[in-house]
């Protein structure tokens, strides 16, 4: 009897063991910094909810609570700073509130380089949850040739926006010939294209019998506003 109670004594104590190893903490410390800002102005969101669940898997499936709740502040930043639990079947997933920007998406465009996931937060680590929230606008295009040579006039038009670090979110070019006329169709959000805020630039060569010509137009466009850009050439 002595024996049978010694190694129920025994196995408890494994089995505990199993339970707090699973749960242990790792010495070193994991950092989570959101950054949540417009990439077009540069300016950062001030007061968004953002927070942090620790999830795990088992038996039950996937389970999760929140171990961090903040708002960003004056720099669009929010920080944490813990000792993560070890082991795979524990992660960390990073969190914003969208409806602090708009009504499901459609008022705002997600720029996110890399992804924000729950796979992109490394243990032991100090980690950027970057979030680069950029608005919607509307721009029509008039763009006509009013000093047409003939079919063998060519228009090469590049068009681009860029934003803030070098990153380049429209980078278009093409080329149209003859008397060419073009104006955003009606049937795009009433004749306005919904694209993104900032500032966008039209730099364009035009080829005809008598020379070659070359311009550059740009319009600054705020969010949620119409605009219209009007190239005559």
């Amino acid at each position: 009897m002595v024996h049978q109670k010694i190694n129920y004594v025994l196995i408890i104590l494994a089995f505990s063991t199993l339970l707090l190893g699973g749960c242990r903490k790792s010495k070193e410390y994991t950092e989570i910094e959101f950054v949540v800002i417009n990439p077009a102005t540069n300016e950062p969101f001030v007061g968004i909810p953002v927070r942090i669940a620790e999830e795990k898997s088992g038996m039950g499936g996937i389970t999760g609570e929140t171990v961090f709740e903040a708002v960003t502040d004056a720099n669009g930043r929010a920080y944490y700073k813990f000792r993560a639990k070890k082991g795979s079947k524990f992660w960390y997933t990073p969190n914003i509130d969208y409806d602090s920007f708009g009504v499901q998406g459609k008022d705002y465009s997600i720029l996110v380089r890399p992804e924000v996931s729950s796979y992109t937060v490394k243990k032991d680590e100090y980690n950027e949850m970057r979030y680069e929230i950029i608005f919607y606008t509307f721009l029509k295009e008039k763009i006509k040739n009013i000093n047409c040579e003939g079919v063998n006039d060519t228009l090469i038009m590049h068009k681009w926006t860029n934003l803030p670090y070098g990153i380049v979110v429209v980078d278009q070019t093409y080329e149209r010939t003859g008397c060419y006329e073009y104006e955003t169709p009606q049937s795009v959000h009433n004749g306005f294209l919904k694209t993104y805020m900032g500032t966008w630039y039209y730099e364009y060569e035009v080829r005809r019998a008598s020379g070659i010509t070359y311009g550059l137009d740009s319009i600054k466009i705020e969010k949620g506003t119409y605009n219209t850009i009007e190239i005559l050439y």
